[in-house]
């Protein structure tokens, strides 16, 4: 199934599906040429696979880049596909128990990391465990800015499209409170932000470089009940008094704003850092629940290790195979 992920759009229903999900680095897959790098190059193109080989193989198909493309890598020699039938070597891994961008590490994300953890020292890795080094509220009011000015960008540009100014009824709530907050944004605040970004992309990538995969888990928490993250109708009721604020009162509430889409956050603590350095970043089903529920696990490698990731990822289904596995709610 095609995809793509600019916080956790593949990987994270991968998760919740039991399904292979890779995030490729930055400018693995073309992303236009039509359309351009929107989220400030945080999406990448690709899809949830069934097994590490589906994967592998699409991307052979699709990698590559086009004429005027902005973020290109040098072009894959050899196959992806063939990385999955080679040994990966004894690989510096390390793990973390950290909540990342959520407050707390749930006790089935404890379980699958540990599990994970000690196949991976069984398998003859170098496996230690290590903090992240992460300023969880930084990192989301930057994210949180970056993707508001993005959003009032694509707001417009889908009423050029249309023929006419985009109206509060043509979104959903959320996305008009976020065009709303990136309206009414300073040029120097998305600036700011970008930079942020940036630096906090070249700080993480330089801690990264002293292993070869971070693993922690994909989600925040086991997947819950469709209609979880619903806005209860006071929280709505006040997003859409915040959206009707003139701008100079809407920047003033950029606090509240965070704290609205804290849950989106608790949910996907983990998958938006590789969005924001461009990563390639994998999610593996290698848990169930105690409920029988399908549960992620996350490996994130260096930008264009996308190889290396598919070697790691076979062994991973070799030993601790998915195929097979059924959630008993599933039909049929």
């Amino acid at each position: 199934a095609a995809a793509n992920d600019g916080g956790g759009s593949i990987r994270t229903p991968a998760s919740a599906c039991g399904l292979v999900g890779l995030k490729p680095t930055r400018g693995r897959n073309p992303s236009g040429p039509q359309l351009p790098d929107v989220w400030w190059g945080f999406i990448a193109e690709h899809a949830v696979t069934r097994s590490v080989r589906d994967s592998a193989a699409l991307l052979d198909a699709t990698h590559g880049g086009y004429p005027g493309q902005l973020y290109t890598l040098p072009r894959q020699t050899g196959s992806f596909l063939e990385e999955t039938q080679r040994e990966p070597g004894r690989l510096r891994i390390t793990y973390s128990l950290d909540p990342g961008l959520g407050t707390a590490v749930h006790p089935e994300n404890r379980k699958a990391v540990e599990k994970v953890a000690t196949e991976l020292s069984r398998l003859g890795h170098n496996v230690a465990q290590a903090h992240l080094p992460l300023n969880r509220q930084r990192f989301m009011e930057t994210y949180a800015t970056l993707l508001c000015a993005d959003t009032a960008a694509l707001v417009r540009a889908a009423g050029q499209a249309r023929g006419r100014a985009a109206a509060a009824r043509d979104v959903e709530l959320a996305t008009w409170v976020l065009r709303c907050m990136g309206e009414a944004l300073r040029g120097g605040d998305v600036a700011a932000a970008l930079w942020e970004a940036q630096q906090f992309a070249r700080q993480w990538l330089t801690w990264s470089r002293t292993f070869d995969v971070l693993l922690t888990p994909t989600v925040g928490v086991p997947s819950l009940p469709i209609g979880s993250f619903r806005l209860p109708a006071a929280q709505r009721a006040a997003m859409r008094t915040l959206s009707m604020l003139p701008a100079g009162a809407l920047r003033g509430q950029r606090a509240r704003l965070v704290e609205a889409f804290r849950p989106a956050f608790e949910a996907s603590p983990y998958t938006m850092i590789a969005n924001v350095t461009g990563q390639p970043s994998v999610s593996l089903p290698l848990h169930l629940t105690a409920e029988g529920l399908p549960l992620g696990i996350l490996l994130t490698a260096d930008l264009g290790e996308e190889a290396m990731l598919f070697r790691l990822a076979a062994q991973l289904e070799a030993t601790l195979p998915w195929a097979s596995q059924r959630a008993p709610h599933a039909c049929g």
